[in-house]
């Protein structure tokens, strides 16, 4: 399940966890048993799971509910975990024995419903999300949930109407506006989503994932000078926005600028962790620039990581 967690992490202040991790992770090596109060153990687990720690932040919730057993952001926190290792089992039975506490929480019901889409059961999740809808305090979640249940049962039309609606939530999340592409697109009416996106912009010029979003349109049409304007403004709007950087690289590719390519895979690397796939591009504009050597560390790091990353192992290859 596609999931973003910096809306809810946003309410934390980052410096003030960050110090609570190194502390909670040094009591992990020690052996001793971690407390803090149940805000700073909802914030470490949410702490690590921005960040695709999930083992440390399962951690956190465990001990966390040791200590607070009813903790609804300690049990929703681990059900998400849990979803994320397809261990549904277990997460409905966390969340059965929540409702006892909580009774008709809409936050466990929403939950129900994307374990019913991890089964495939779309149309039922789907029924669920329209009923708990109105009671809902974060609207925005359950509009792209309902949008990915359209999207598998082929209902586009009302996936991008979702879709939208999460947007006039004011979501912040990424996927909700590449799914819009992803519709668009699947629907051949790329224009559509320019003049959707283009309106967004109008509204907010601020709005870094609607340049972003208007930049993935227009690279799907190969009009790649103009997608790599949007990006640029999306990155300068949100200076460490990898997704922005990266697909400014795919675009400044296509356009053979290869030492600014470069420059923009640098900077993915420097506000994501490394991928086999990142690392293949920036060794392949290395190769455009004649850096041999740089090209072929690059592509063996890339198929260091991933073994089956066909594309790294044919750059080796090639330099």
């Amino acid at each position: 399940m596609n999931q973003d967690y910096s809306d809810h992490f946003d309410e934390f202040n980052e410096a003030t966890i960050a110090d609570a991790a190194k502390r909670f992770e040094s009591m992990l090596q020690r052996k001793e048993t971690p407390y803090f109060s149940e805000e700073v153990f909802e914030s470490l687990s949410e702490y690590y799971m921005v960040r695709g720690k999930f083992d440390f932040a399962m951690k956190a919730c465990n001990f966390g509910l040791r200590h607070y057993p009813h903790s609804l952001d300690l049990i929703l926190n681990k059900t998400q975990i849990l979803i994320n290792k397809f261990e549904l089992e277990e997460a409905t039975e966390l969340l059965d024995n929540a409702s006892i506490f909580h009774p008709s929480d809409t936050e466990i019901e929403y939950f129900r419903g994307v374990i019913l889409m991890c089964s495939g059961e779309n149309a039922e999740a789907l029924d669920l999300f329209r009923q708990i809808l109105p009671l809902a305090e974060e609207k925005e979640n359950v509009y792209f949930q309902m949008g990915m249940a359209l999207v598998s049962l082929g209902y586009i039309p009302e996936a991008i109407e979702a879709f939208q609606s999460a947007i006039g939530c004011k979501s912040k999340n990424e996927l909700v506006y590449n799914e819009l592409v992803y519709c668009f697109d699947v629907q051949s009416n790329l224009l559509g989503g320019i003049d959707l996106f283009n309106r967004l912009i109008d509204e907010d010029p601020y709005n870094q994932l609607a340049w972003f979003a208007l930049g993935q349109c227009y690279n799907q049409l190969n009009l790649y000078e103009k997608a790599k304007d949007a990006f640029e403004y999306a990155v300068a709007i949100e200076g460490d926005f990898a997704s922005g950087w990266y697909n400014l690289g795919l675009s400044q590719m296509n356009l053979e600028s290869f030492s600014e390519a470069k420059e923009s895979f640098i900077n993915t690397l420097r506000f994501e962790e490394p991928s086999a796939e990142v690392l293949t591009h920036l060794a392949a504009s290395h190769e455009k620039l004649e850096e041999y050597t740089e090209a072929y560390k690059n592509y063996k790091k890339a198929a260091d990581m991933d073994e089956f990353w066909d594309d790294a192992w044919f750059g080796m290859a090639s330099v």
